[in-house]
C-alpha cells in the first residue's frame, strides 16, 4: 500500500489532461491512498459556478464520472463557495469552484468525520488558496476573562495595554 499526494495546477489544458490522464491510470490498481489537491479545471455541478454562459447539465458529467470512475470524493469545504474568478465587475463576473482536495481509498476512513478544508482569503491571484486540516481545531467551552488586579501594580502593564489596544490582527482563530 502506497501513500500519494498529488498537487495538480497548469495554466495549460493539455498539461492538466494529461495530469488527469496519469492520475486515472494508477488510482484504477485500486491499491493505493491518494489525496488530490489543485485547481482541477472543472465542475461537478451547477451548484459550483456564478455568472458566465450557461451549461448545459451534459457538460458536468466528464469530469463527473471521472471523479466517480476512479472512487474519489470530494472533502467538501468551509469558507467562501468559489475559489476562482475571472476578475471582471459587473454582469461579465464569473466564478466557480475550481479548486478541491479529493480523497481516494482508505484516505477518505482516515478522513471522514475530522478532515477540514478552508478556502483561505486570496491576495493578489484569480484563486483562492485552500487549506487541508486534518486534524481541526476542536472548540473547548468557553472560558470567561478574569481579570487580575495584580496586573495593574505591574509598572509596563498599562504601557503595553495602551501600545497594543488598537493594533489589529490578521488571521484565523487556529493560530
Amino acid at each position: 500500500m502506497e501513500d500519494f499526494l498529488s498537487l495538480l495546477f497548469s495554466t495549460y489544458a493539455l498539461v492538466r489532461r494529461e495530469q488527469w490522464r496519469i492520475l486515472t491510470r494508477k488510482c484504477t490498481r485500486g491499491d493505493n491512498r491518494w489525496i488530490v489537491v489543485g485547481d482541477l479545471d472543472d465542475l461537478l455541478d451547477h451548484k459550483e459556478k456564478l455568472g458566465g454562459a450557461y451549461r448545459d447539465a451534459w457538460s458536468f458529467e466528464v469530469f463527473r464520472n471521472s471523479v466517480n470512475g476512479i472512487g474519489a470524493i470530494d472533502l467538501g469545504f468551509m469558507g467562501y463557495q468559489f475559489t476562482w474568478q475571472n476578475k471582471r465587475g459587473g454582469e461579465g463576473n464569473v466564478r466557480e469552484r475550481l479548486d478541491k482536495v479529493l480523497v481516494l481509498g482508505e484516505w477518505w476512513c482516515l478522513f471522514f468525520d475530522s478532515a477540514l478544508v478552508c478556502h483561505l482569503e486570496g491576495i493578489g491571484s484569480e484563486h483562492l488558496p485552500l487549506m487541508l486540516n486534518t486534524k481541526p481545531f476542536t472548540r473547548r467551552r468557553k472560558i470567561p476573562f478574569r481579570f487580575n488586579l495584580r496586573w495593574i501594580k505591574e509598572d509596563e502593564c498599562r504601557e503595553i495595554v495602551r501600545g497594543n489596544w488598537w493594533n489589529s490582527v490578521l488571521g484565523f482563530r487556529m493560530y
